[in-house]
């Protein structure tokens, strides 16, 4: 069963920004979905707690140059 968490990343604010953060999220395993609202400057990202954790996908987006909230 996925869990599904909204992540704030306010840093981003270009499609780039928005590609790199996805690409970050997807490549965690476990995760099942990620949507990018640029708008908002969130992250929705659903994922399989028994394969990966929010902290982890919080981590990657960070490793990927972007601050998390």
């Amino acid at each position: 069963m996925a869990t599904e968490q909204v992540i704030s990343v306010p840093d981003m604010s270009c499609s780039h920004c928005e590609a790199t953060v996805t690409q970050a999220v997807r490549s965690v395993a476990g995760v099942v979905d990620v949507q990018v609202d640029l708008e908002s400057k969130k992250v929705t990202v659903k994922f399989d707690e028994s394969k990966t954790s929010l902290e982890a996908i919080k981590q990657a987006i960070a490793e990927s140059g972007y601050d998390v909230e």
